[in-house]
């Protein structure tokens, strides 16, 4: 009975393993291109629902000798369930299949590394003293590997690269139809407001405003967003970089849904009134 627990133990350890080093190279994988970039909590919270998934792939693969076979069975799986979140929440399909590629690969590797390695150690060494002593090292490295990954890697993409250029500035200069008439004497013209864009979201979510308002928009984090409609094409910033603003004067009353178009789970919006 003793002997069977660690059995189970050292098998969960395995794909814990594999789990944590993916989530380390999928961030990484994302940092590369601006355009990729996802919250940070996206990595945080893929740990224990790729482990949880990672489980039960593994149930249905265990009776596979092949670890080839096991391995690619044990990566497609888990990369199709990952990425079913993205595409839920409104990411093109490019970026989901492209990403279903990259984890799906990057899975592939890992699986089969470990199973050789792991497997090869714990098939080579039946002694629970020296299975014990494989799972403690093991929990060693899950630790160090996960507090690097909490503590010291938790920044997003790169904010240069996207930074707009001088005529994607002049672009998102209002236009004469956007801006406000010249309200009639003795009248105040409206003030105004601002957005933050911070933690992937931009706050406040719902924004109510006077006809000739001018909203503001700054972008708080370090990866690059939009402010574009989500028709009618009334909202169309360039790509903010970190600290750069957009700024927009509603004329006329009705309501504006907005998004960002790098990462469409973005949501907000505008309430004009008279």
């Amino acid at each position: 009975m003793k002997n069977k627990t660690i059995d189970v133990l050292f098998v969960g350890i395995n794909l814990l393993i594999v789990i944590l080093l993916f989530t380390i190279f999928d961030h990484m994988a994302h940092g590369l291109e601006g355009a990729w970039s996802v919250p940070d909590y996206y990595f945080r919270n893929k740990i224990p629902f790729g482990f949880l998934w990672a489980i039960v792939g593994y149930f249905f693969t265990r009776k596979i000798e092949n670890i080839w076979l096991k391995s690619l069975i044990l990566s497609c799986f888990v990369g199709v369930i990952l990425q079913t979140r993205y595409f839920l929440e409104g990411y093109p399909l490019d970026f989901v299949l492209i990403f279903l590629v990259i984890h799906s690969v990057i899975l592939f590797i890992l699986s089969v590394i470990m199973y050789k390695v792991l497997g090869s150690l714990y098939k080579n060494n039946q002694s629970v003293s020296m299975k014990n002593f494989i799972i403690v090292l093991v929990v060693l490295v899950i630790v160090v590997v996960g507090v690097y990954y909490l503590v010291f890697n938790n920044q997003g993409g790169s904010q240069n690269v996207y930074a707009p250029t001088e005529s994607a500035m002049t672009q998102a200069t209002p236009t004469e139809s956007s801006v406000a008439t010249v309200a009639p004497t003795g009248a105040s013209a409206p003030a105004d407001m601002s957005v933050s864009i911070s933690g992937f979201k931009f706050n406040p979510a719902q924004l109510t405003v006077k006809a000739g308002t001018k909203v503001t928009w700054t972008n708080q984090d370090s990866v690059p967003h939009t402010v574009t409609s989500d028709s009618e094409n009334v909202l169309n910033s360039p790509r903010l970089s970190q600290g750069q603003s957009f700024s927009f004067t509603f004329t006329t009353p009705g309501t504006y849904a907005y998004h960002c178009e790098v990462h469409p789970m973005m949501r907000a919006t505008v309430v004009v009134t008279n």
